[in-house]
């Protein structure tokens, strides 16, 4: 009986090892995975945050050619969101250009 004994607990310790082994793996596995794809999210947000500023940089210079901006951020909102914020003032020294507008009639 000491056999079959040692035996069934040799065969425990193979299965207490082998469990073990695949919860091991798995976490390491899903531990990647999530490092991975945070650090793709990451990514992706900045390229899109770049998109966002160069588009935001163009309306401002079209709608108001005479407001500078001096700064820009982008503040976190959520985990995977955020605004971006600028912080402008109004350049009154530029000349002012009187523009005709010709009405005659050739």
């Amino acid at each position: 009986m000491t056999t079959t004994d040692n035996f069934e607990k040799i065969i425990k310790t193979e299965k207490r090892k082998k469990v073990l082994k695949m919860v091991g793996i798995s976490l390491a596995t899903t531990l990647v995975l999530f490092i991975g794809g945070m650090m793709l999210i990451n990514k992706r947000m900045t390229v899109q945050g770049k998109k966002v500023q160069e588009y935001v940089n163009i309306r401002e210079m079209i709608q108001s050619p005479n407001i500078e901006s001096f700064s820009e951020y982008f503040s976190n909102t959520q985990r995977m969101s955020a605004q971006m914020r600028s912080e402008r003032f109004k350049n009154r020294l530029l000349p002012k250009l009187n523009f005709e507008i010709d009405n005659t009639t050739n």
